[in-house]
């Protein structure tokens, strides 16, 4: 049975994150959660330096870690404008974020095989988000991503394959809406609280006679 999370956006409150984070008419791709050895963030890194010569594209990250440290060093070595790494938000403004941002990222270090379901990949799904996503290419996410049409995988360590990905997103945010509505209707029917009781219900359903 998978996990499971609903999160549902939050009332507006008014105020335009974008403006305030410095990303209007920005095609943001956004990462949330622990920024740690696991997550292999340094692609990010890579991907805003290949993308630097467009002026759309920027990368958000937001949390903290063991890693955070170095690579907001790292950023601000090599004068990177178009990332930054800020400081956890508290839960509702978090998801006030991210219902503003254009699409999710999920990374994996590829000596991570088992097929855990990062919680912040439900928040993307549940608010739209299409997923750009660097994983084992072993990991039923990559199947279930790109079978849903919700986000488009690289297997991790192929990072051609990943920046020719996030260039079709930033070519055509149309069509990367209409993923993040794929992945909205993904996690309602995968990952949302009725569907974690029919899984429950199955599971505990007595065996025919």
């Amino acid at each position: 049975m998978y996990n499971w999370f609903a999160p549902e956006a939050p009332a507006s409150d008014g105020v335009d994150r974008r403006a305030i984070y410095g990303l209007v008419n920005r095609f943001v791709f956004f990462y949330g959660g622990n920024i740690g050895v696991a997550q292999n963030l340094d692609i990010v890194l890579r991907l805003a330096v290949d993308l630097a010569d467009d002026a759309r594209a920027y990368f958000l990250l937001v949390g903290e870690g063991s890693e955070a440290a170095r690579l907001a060093g790292l950023i601000e070595q090599r004068r990177l404008t178009n990332i930054s790494i800020r400081p956890p938000i508290p839960e509702t403004e978090y998801f006030r974020l991210l219902a503003e941002m254009d699409v999710g990222l999920l990374s994996l270090d590829p000596r991570l095989t088992n097929n855990n379901f990062p919680a912040k990949l439900l928040g993307y799904l549940s608010l739209g988000k299409p997923v750009l996503a660097a994983l084992n290419a072993g990991h039923e996410l990559f199947g279930l991503l790109e079978d849903a049409e919700a986000g488009l995988c690289a297997a991790a360590g192929d990072y051609s394959r990943l920046l020719a990905h996030a260039r079709a997103l930033l070519a055509d945010p149309t069509a990367a809406r209409r993923m993040g509505e794929q992945g909205r209707r993904l996690g309602a029917e995968r990952f949302s609280a009725p569907a974690a009781a029919r899984q429950i219900t199955r599971h505990f359903a007595p065996a025919p006679p």
